[in-house]
């Protein structure tokens, strides 16, 4: 891809901006009120058929566009609350359902992992979306790097079935343990079980991405599914340990932006000069409208041109 796509001869890549598809659980829209939802319907049956106009709206503009990303989410999850029952086996279906929809997307297609994509084992998710680890980076076109942060790595409670008990996972159940039960978070609005954080051992991979970045003079756009940035969502949604990846984001010349969903209802915080956006959910939209977007980028700013519920916005690039 040459370098003419920053100048507004194409674009460079393609967001599908959303943040939970839900297909089938409950089986009718409700309008209930858990923490943070404050009386929204959610529309679990109208998503999936949402999410078939959106691949046919890429699909159609598939020689314009680098990749497609959904940011989390991609199931609600069969769970009851707060007892703790999981049941799998609608779990994992409700995944193929959506997954097949996905499959008829005919560009990369670049899945970040949300809370409630977690009620089926991590290992199955991934293997089923083509998706060789839960945070990675790679280059869509000279000039850029992106990068797609797993913000549910660590985690509490009842977030994330069947975990194996391997060293590895210990090593983030004793991370999750240490921040949840650490005096100064106690009070915090986002000690929340259905928000988690990125580990130590992520966090140190970030800070390598960004200085590598740095170094070939890219530019970088970080995905995730919990918000970082602060203002950028509500504080009872964003992730544990925000205020450190923000810090180590805008202290880093390359990075210039960060998109997640989690957040339903959206938002939108210029931190330094670096731009954080949670983008809409389409689980939320009227029943008519969708919630996807298409972002261009450019030497001098990004261009996020909204469809349906999904806010447009133009970003200022640092020069």
């Amino acid at each position: 891809m040459s370098c003419t796509v920053f100048e507004g001869v194409s674009s460079c890549f393609n967001l599908w901006a959303s943040s939970s598809p839900h297909p089938l659980c409950p089986p009718v829209p409700r309008n209930k009120s858990p923490p943070g939802l404050e009386g929204r319907t959610q529309r679990y049956r109208e998503s999936l058929g949402k999410l078939e106009k959106a691949a046919v709206w890429f699909n159609a503009r598939k020689d314009d566009l680098k990749f497609v990303a959904h940011l989390g989410d991609i199931i609600d999850g069969h769970f009851t609350w707060p007892e703790g029952i999981p049941s799998l086996d609608k779990s994992r279906a409700d995944l193929e359902l959506v997954a097949k929809v996905f499959d008829t997307i005919e560009l990369k297609k670049v899945h970040v992992v949300g809370n409630h994509c977690l009620q089926v084992k991590r290992t199955e998710l991934l293997a089923r979306l083509d998706t060789h680890a839960s945070y990675y980076a790679f280059s869509p076109c000279p000039g850029w790097r992106v990068l797609v942060l797993d913000t549910t790595e660590v985690n509490t409670g009842p977030m994330e079935v069947l975990k194996p008990d391997d060293e590895r996972n210990r090593q983030l159940t004793m991370e999750a343990t240490l921040w949840w039960d650490a005096p100064e978070n106690a009070t915090k609005p986002n000690r929340q079980p259905w928000n988690g954080m990125i580990s130590e051992q992520q966090h140190d991979w970030l800070r390598q991405e960004l200085q590598d970045a740095e170094q070939r003079g890219d530019r970088v756009i970080a995905f995730g599914h919990h918000p970082v940035g602060k203002g950028s969502g509500r504080e009872i949604h964003m992730c544990w340990n925000s205020d450190e990846v923000e810090k180590t984001m805008i202290n880093s010349k390359a990075f210039v932006a960060y998109l997640n969903g989690h957040d339903h209802v959206g938002g939108y915080a210029d931190r330094d000069g670096r731009h954080f956006v949670t983008v809409e959910a389409v689980l939320e939209c009227p029943e008519e409208q969708n919630a996807f977007a298409r972002v261009d980028v450019y030497p001098d700013r990004i261009e996020i041109q909204g469809q349906g519920l999904l806010s447009s916005r133009v970003l200022p690039l640092l020069s």
